[in-house]
């Protein structure tokens, strides 16, 4: 009976919690945490790939090509692809990346094709990591003011403050009961192990009435657990 009361009493505190806080903040929050990122992610190349059209990638380059030629590593590249892969550790780049240039270049290139190659390749990907922090922050500016816009709704509007929190109620009771379900059915794989069972399953079945006729709330979901229905569906 205790874990019934102790079930409904965190049910009701995230109902109350997802009230004030809202189905619109809810989502906007989820959606920066992983929408701005995989935007971030997928577009990072062809934004890159912009900038490069536009004229950003030329001064780049040539900053480092300068480099380059200016150190004493520059001599290596006239010894193959032994003396390649020295050059490209030389100015500081890891094993597997200096590698995975080296296989790309071809010996019967000279060594001022290979030091622009390089300059090229370096400064794109420079361009691709200045395309991934612009965006990472453009989105999430972007949910920022979003946020901005929902507070200002539920302090100004009190039929969208209603209507919002009661989805905020509906989102975080779901995922309450998700949680609830995933617990359950993780005990319910426990306790079909015979070591577990022996530790824990009289304590369980006692005082969850999980054996017994007697209804408890907690029982019905151990009994009526929908996520484990589907577990044994597809496993």
């Amino acid at each position: 009976m205790i874990f019934d009361i102790i079930l409904v009493a965190l049910f009701i505190v995230m109902c109350i919690v997802g009230y004030f806080v809202g189905f619109s903040k809810t989502v906007i929050k989820i959606a920066s945490l992983f929408t701005g990122l995989l935007a971030a992610i997928l577009l990072a190349k062809p934004f890159a790939e912009f900038l490069c059209k536009v004229g950003l990638q030329a001064p780049i380059s040539a900053k480092i090509l300068s480099n380059i030629t200016a150190t004493d590593a520059y001599i290596n590249l006239t010894q193959g692809t032994e003396g390649i892969t020295v050059f490209l550790n030389d100015l500081g780049l890891p094993n597997f990346l200096s590698e995975v240039i080296a296989n790309g270049i071809s010996e019967t290139m000279d060594a001022e094709t290979i030091a622009i190659s390089v300059a090229d390749g370096l400064s794109f990907s420079i361009i691709c990591v200045i395309s991934f922090l612009f965006l990472l922050i453009f989105s999430g500016l972007i949910f920022f003011i979003a946020k901005l816009i929902v507070k200002c709704l539920r302090n100004h509007s009190r039929v969208f403050r209603v209507v919002d929190g009661v989805a905020g109620v509906v989102v975080f009771g779901a995922f309450y009961m998700v949680i609830i379900y995933v617990l359950l059915l993780v005990l319910s794989l426990l306790l079909q192990v015979g070591s577990v069972d022996a530790a824990i399953g009289s304590f369980c079945r006692q005082q969850l009435h999980l054996a017994d006729d007697g209804f408890g709330l907690t029982a019905y979901l151990y009994k009526h657990n929908i996520i484990g229905n589907l577990f044994k569906l597809f496993f």
